[in-house]
């Protein structure tokens, strides 16, 4: 299955529509989990809109004038405002409530994840230069 991607650095080292060039370790965890990451094409909005404007409605309807003592407290906000404002409203497009469908339309095609989580441990030993750089392979 494919799942469209932004070309983030983490995951595209070379954006390209029909040959893009992967980050090893986010293709490997990528088929550990079972897809295959399809990115979007570079300066094309439209290709990401529906992820765009989630965002911007995380940013405008959570994060706008909020204050956050730590981490912990940033978590805990979210979580309440997902469970009782924004999964409970009527979606602007759908005209949906989102959490209603996610349990009757999306919950049910889920894939169960593997028993082991994927290993992104990679040990080894790395010489520290003068400058205090690392380099990594």
């Amino acid at each position: 299955e494919y799942v469209k991607i932004d070309n983030l650095k983490a995951a595209i080292l070379k954006a390209n529509f029909y040959e893009p060039i992967y980050q090893k370790l986010y293709k490997d965890f990528a088929y550990y989990y079972g897809f295959r990451p399809h990115p979007c094409r570079v300066r094309k909005p439209n290709d990401k809109g529906k992820v765009e404007s989630g965002i911007k409605y995380v940013k405008r309807n959570f994060f706008l004038g909020r204050k956050f003592k730590d981490s912990d407290d940033v978590d805990r906000q979210l979580r309440n405002w997902l469970e009782n404002t924004c999964n409970q409203r009527i979606h602007g497009t759908t005209r949906k409530i989102p959490r209603e469908v996610f349990e009757l339309e999306e919950r049910g095609k889920l894939k169960e994840l593997p028993e082991q989580e994927f290993n992104m441990l990679s040990v080894g030993t790395r010489k520290v230069y003068h400058d205090c750089h690392i380099f990594l392979k």
